[in-house]
């Protein structure tokens, strides 16, 4: 069953746990190393690489991977030595690592309570889930 998955193994659960739902049984290491970075890079650059907003978990750099994006609450234990400007236009996605939509890692387990029960738009190897904020009636405020 692994190699069904290929090459997205390392987020592999099961095949009776849908990709949707495999965050609610399992996070963290077991589920989300921060591997999905680099096709979140992907992703974008196919779009146009339009900013993003980023709820990251890992130790990768987004500025690495010439993602433009504003910080969502993201998890990581590497300082970041170097950031693009300020992001001018209104991003058009919301990028959520499945850890930190699973709150793993935030005194408010439901930091993103509102997200856990719509379908994403798109997985990026199975570890981060991207919303088309074009789409969706919601505003993201960083103020808390």
């Amino acid at each position: 069953s692994v190699l069904r998955i290929f090459p997205n193994y390392l987020s592999f659960f099961n095949l009776f746990i849908s990709k949707y739902k495999a965050w609610f049984y399992t996070a963290d290491s077991n589920l989300d190393w921060g591997e999905d970075l680099k096709g979140v890079s992907k992703f974008l650059k196919k779009r146009g690489n339009p900013p993003v907003y980023l709820s990251y978990f890992g130790t990768s750099s987004p500025d690495y991977y010439g993602i433009k994006y504003i910080d969502l609450y993201s998890v990581s234990y590497v300082k970041r030595l170097w950031r693009f400007p300020k992001v001018k236009e209104k991003p058009e996605y919301l990028a959520v690592s499945l850890t930190n939509l699973a709150g793993v890692y935030y005194r408010n387990k439901d930091i993103f309570k509102s997200l856990k029960e719509i379908k994403p738009d798109f997985i990026i190897g199975r570890s981060i889930f991207v919303y088309d904020l074009r789409k969706l009636n919601i505003f993201v405020d960083k103020r808390g």
